[in-house]
């Protein structure tokens, strides 16, 4: 069933997703305020960036509205910071106005995580040290990610130890902002691969919420792509206790596996969202 979900504002300015409130940070020391240089192994170059970013920044400005991509110019070679440290690999940009996080998979390629504004004014220096300063050690000495970060432990057999995460590097480089547009699965209409799977997940958070609330529940599901950070799901719940109508959002975890989403986020009948979810809809799931 729904747990509680916070949806935060980046500090200054911008939409960052944190986690639930049953996690904890357990600060025992901060992150210094400069990050030293990454190794020539642990350096992504330029060519692995730009084609996940364009994609991440095309998904956003679909959902969000274009107004996110006001500093965005397709052509112009922006200074960037990348930031690494386990599997994540951040990119801050203050000349196009992005932070973009990504997740590094197994096979090597990039997963998009969350992609949030940097206020006009600012710099890529003072944007790294802002970040940091929201990441603690642990009590081994290694990286404990902040709550957007925290996720399960990996089962591990008794007496193991896992092992610790290296240090968290920069590098500078300079990214070419390739050209955004609506992604292809939207204006085609294409049924993803996953989506049954999706719609299981779904129907099992609908029978829940019924079971504990009676009445009915239904859900919209959009399309959707393979490399889309998440999934914006519209949900009707009515009758018995607890009526609501909002949006819940569907991620999936490093095995690619859909988790269930914490809450209901309730959301304007008239919300962009909600209208855009609407009008690109692939499946409807219902309860009972």
């Amino acid at each position: 069933m729904w747990e509680i979900w916070r949806l935060q504002k980046r500090a200054r300015n911008g939409p960052v997703w944190a986690t639930s409130s049953l996690l904890l940070i357990l600060a025992v020391g901060a992150w210094p305020q400069s990050v030293p240089m990454c190794a020539e192994d642990r350096r992504t170059d330029a060519a692995q960036l730009e084609a996940p970013l364009a994609e991440l920044v095309s998904w956003h400005a679909f959902w969000y509205g274009p107004e996110f991509t006001r500093r965005y110019k397709a052509g112009m070679r922006t200074d960037t910071t990348v930031v690494t440290f386990g599997d994540d690999v951040v990119l801050f940009m203050a000349q196009a106005g992005i932070m973009a996080e990504f997740k590094r998979l197994g096979d090597g390629a990039l997963r998009a995580w969350s992609v949030s504004l940097i206020q006009q004014g600012s710099s890529n220096r003072r944007e790294v040290a802002d970040y940091m300063s929201l990441h603690v050690h642990d009590t081994n000495g290694g990286a404990s990610r902040d709550s957007r970060f925290m996720r399960e432990p990996a089962a591990r057999s008794p007496g193991s130890e896992a092992p610790a995460p290296p240090p968290p590097c920069q590098a500078d480089l300079t990214l070419r902002l390739l050209p955004l547009r609506v992604p292809d699965y939207m204006e085609i209409g294409e049924e993803p691969a996953e989506l049954p799977s999706l719609l299981a997940i779904v129907r099992d958070d609908l029978s829940l919420t019924v079971r504990a609330c009676g009445g009915t529940a239904s859900a919209i599901v959009p399309f959707f792509g393979s490399q889309d950070p998440w999934v914006f799901v519209e949900v009707t719940k009515k009758g018995g206790s607890c009526d609501v109508e909002g949006t819940a959002v569907y991620r999936r975890d490093e095995q690619n596996r859909w988790l269930s989403a914490p809450k209901i986020e309730p959301s304007e009948p008239g919300s962009r969202i909600m209208k855009m979810i609407g009008s690109h809809a692939a499946r409807t799931v219902s309860v009972p």
